[in-house]
């Protein structure tokens, strides 16, 4: 658009001064256009007049818009509100030239005033709704300029949300409430009534959704959570429009009401022991507060005021008020209290009163009895007190005191021994005799009594026809024996002398009755019995006074008068020649035989005894059939030694063997067939090592390589340094089979082996060589 200039106008105010304007810009005055000398146009002079009236008409047309408008979040900061006034949120308001001539680098935002014309700050922002204000701003050369804008303060969903979590919900039930019932409580109210007042006013009750509520274990919350009186800590879970699955804490008071206090109360039995003649005022005194919790539980009583509860009347089965002389019967009253506990007025619960004799009537005269109790001996002590019952008591007194004497009353608390006091013991009855001894009991609220009690401790017929059915009995008779001959064995005497000392103190002879013996065929014994030597397990059929035909076990042993070889050998030990028992340096026939003979003090022929089936660590020794002094057979076992190995001797021992330096046996183990090494010295308690302190040239001083029959190899070595001791658990053991190869690999004397020479009944040195042992042993 080209604008008129009063081209003439001009020129007078600028006097003579020449102007030269560009050809290409035309220029009107007058409405006439000229052209320069040049031939172009003249330029156009700036009028500055002009452009700051274009200004103003943006001016004009920012401050001639009927309001701006900005939504901002509740609490926002006024610099973030001012971010948002930018030269773009300006400009978008103005329409056709007022828009198109809006310069962004013209627009400056100053401040923001509300209607007070006041500075706006955050606080003005801390609450919803719509605030009008004013946006001062310069543009350009045009300072100072306002134009009205709208702001309108809301808050989000997430705010919202945010609000909730911050609050503290809490919500108080009635003992063994429903859950149903309380999540129904739990609606949008509940939770926008906690919050702020800018946050209700922004609350939409159509976005909440209740989820459910979880209880301190993270489970859902169930009746069984609300059937303790506490204080449980949960969680509400919801939604809150597009904002799902949040929690807010809230705390469950489980309490109880009054009228669950009532309903205790009425559905209790509460009891009363009067005496003889009491008042009725004295007895209302007694159904105080503290009366009626006794019967309570723990969580009723809790909550329980002692306030709210007043004793109105007591009345009986027929609704009248129970009176004095209602007291003066020894009786039982079913009778009811009737009371207030707060607004609930006239309840009642059951009361049973018992009217009696004064407890201290009764333990009067319990004390001045004198008790009588007898018991069996070994009796058990428990026995005795189960037996000290209410009846016991009651039936030794005189029958006024029977009649009022309440057995529920009664409770046996211990009986001890008179003379000191301590408790009756089971180990005070293991005698027969008399104990004096004390009953100390409880009488209804009267404790800690004694009265006087005479214990006989006695034995029956019938303890000792048990003990002796329970003793065992034997006996020896020779072979051919006759029943009569062991009749006479069985005697009184014969019985007592097994019976525990008590027992047999009290056992009658005149009270014993032998009947018969029996065999294990319940046969009665004969003569036939007793041909052949062995055993019988036989029964003595008795009298005992009353006590007829009772049996108890009898052993009879038939015996030669040969002795049994097992028994005489039984303690019998072969010896080898460093006088080590069970082992033998060779199994010469000579040797074991020399030794048997030697045990028994005379000739196996002349004991009639012979020698078979030898084996390399064994051989039977058996009685002939007409050996005098002798019967039956046994096996004899030696560990046959195979090697010795020798070492540093220990001249402080007092065994020569081992002052010789003697170390270690390889020999045949007679209980498993295995080859195994024996510590000498550590059997004849000295301790050394098997070569000298300082071989240390040549430390291994023996090997020895073994071979079976089943084609398993073993090589042995000992060093100098090797405690004795220490040998047999390292060697082990070898599997001897039908027989072995063992080659020796001594080093320089004395480190040499020995091999048994029988001919010359000794050990000798053995050089490098190889050994066969057979299946009985002998080294070849």
């Amino acid at each position: 658009m080209k604008r008129q200039i009063n081209f003439k106008k001009m020129l007078s105010l600028i006097g003579t001064s020449i102007v030269a304007v560009p050809a290409v810009l035309s220029v009107v005055a007058c409405g006439n256009i000229q052209v320069a000398e040049n031939g172009e146009k003249p330029k156009e002079p700036k009028d500055w007049t002009q452009e700051k009236n274009l200004d103003q008409q943006v001016v004009d047309a920012i401050n001639g818009v009927d309001s701006y408008q900005l939504n901002v979040l509740f609490n926002s900061k006024l610099d973030n509100l001012k971010s948002q006034i930018t030269t773009n949120f300006i400009k978008n308001q103005l329409i056709g030239e007022d828009n198109k001539s809006f310069k962004d680098n013209l627009f400056t935002l100053n401040n923001i005033f509300n209607k007070q014309n006041q500075e706006l700050t955050d606080k003005d922002l801390a609450g919803t709704g719509i605030i009008n204000a004013k946006i001062n701003y310069d543009y350009g050369s045009i300072t100072n300029q306002s134009t009205n804008i709208i702001i309108v303060v809301t808050v989000s969903d997430q705010q919202i949300v945010e609000d909730i979590s911050t609050r503290k919900y809490s919500k108080t039930v009635i003992l063994n409430s429903d859950v149903i019932a309380l999540k129904a409580s739990i609606d949008c109210n509940f939770i926008k009534n906690q919050l702020g007042e800018n946050i209700q006013s922004t609350f939409d009750e159509e976005k909440f959704n209740f989820t459910n509520i979880l209880n301190d274990k993270g489970t859902n919350l169930s009746n069984s959570d609300l059937n303790v009186s506490r204080t449980i800590s949960t969680k509400i879970i919801y939604d809150y429009g597009k904002i799902s699955n949040q929690s807010v804490n809230l705390t469950i008071n489980v309490g109880i009401s009054d009228q669950q206090v009532v309903d205790a109360i009425n559905e209790s039995t509460y009891t009363k022991d009067v005496k003889f003649n009491s008042e009725i005022n004295s007895l209302k005194s007694t159904i105080d507060t503290n009366f009626i919790k006794s019967q309570l539980t723990e969580d009723i009583n809790k909550t329980f005021k002692d306030d709210l509860f007043t004793l109105n009347r007591i009345i009986d089965s027929r609704g009248t008020d129970l009176l004095d002389s209602d007291l003066n019967i020894s009786r039982t009253i079913n009778a009811k209290i009737i009371y207030n506990y707060g607004k609930f007025n006239n309840q009642s619960t059951s009361l049973i009163i018992t009217v009696g004799a004064s407890d201290q009537q009764v333990v009067d005269a319990i004390n001045k009895e004198l008790y009588f109790k007898n018991i069996n001996l070994n009796g058990k002590v428990n026995d005795v007190k189960t037996q000290i019952n209410a009846n016991f008591i009651k039936n030794q007194l005189d029958k006024s005191t029977q009649s009022i004497f309440a057995d529920d009353k009664f409770t046996l608390f211990n009986v001890l021994l008179n003379s000191k006091s301590t408790d009756l013991l089971d180990s005070d009855i293991v005698n027969s005799g008399t104990i004096v001894a004390k009953i100390v009991y409880n009488y209804g609220s009267i404790t800690n009594q004694s009265t006087n009690l005479i214990i006989s401790v006695t034995v029956s017929d019938q303890q000792i026809v048990d003990a002796i059915n329970e003793s065992s009995y034997s006996t020896n008779v020779e072979l051919n024996s006759k029943v009569s001959d062991l009749k006479t064995i069985i005697t009184s005497n014969f019985i007592k002398d097994k019976l525990p000392e008590e027992i047999a103190d009290v056992f009658k002879d005149s009270s014993f009755t032998l009947n018969k013996i029996t065999n294990d065929k319940n046969m009665e014994l004969s003569y036939n019995d007793f041909k052949v030597p062995g055993r019988i397990n036989a029964e003595i059929n008795y009298n005992y006074g009353k006590f007829r035909n009772q049996s108890t076990n009898l052993i009879i042993d038939i015996k030669e008068n040969r002795a049994s070889l097992t028994d005489v050998f039984k303690d019998f030990n072969f010896k080898d020649l460093r006088d080590v028992e069970g082992f033998l340096d060779s199994n010469d026939l000579k040797n074991i035989t020399t030794q048997i003979e030697k045990y028994l003090g005379k000739s196996l022929d002349e004991a009639g005894l012979i020698l078979e089936n030898q084996k390399a660590t064994s051989i039977l020794l058996k009685a002939k059939s007409d050996a005098k002094d002798y019967q039956g057979e046994v096996t004899l076992t030696w560990n046959l030694k195979l090697f010795e190995a020798l070492g540093q001797p220990l001249l402080s021992s007092t065994d020569e063997s081992v002052r010789k330096g003697i170390k270690l046996y390889i020999y045949l183990d007679h209980q498993d067939n295995q080859v195994k090494a024996f510590d000498l010295p550590g059997y004849k308690d000295a301790l050394t090592v098997v070569g000298y302190a300082n071989s240390l040239t040549n430390p291994r001083t023996h090997n020895f390589s073994f071979s079976n029959n089943k084609g398993v190899n073993k090589s042995f070595n000992i060093y100098s340094r090797d405690l004795s001791s220490v040998l047999p658990s390292r060697f082990g053991s070898f599997d001897f089979t039908n027989g072995i190869q063992v080659t020796l690999n001594p080093t320089t004397a004395p480190y040499y082996k020995g091999v048994f020479n029988k001919n010359s009944n000794r050990w000798v040195t053995s050089s490098k060589r190889t050994y066969f042992i057979d299946h009985l042993g002998n080294v070849n």
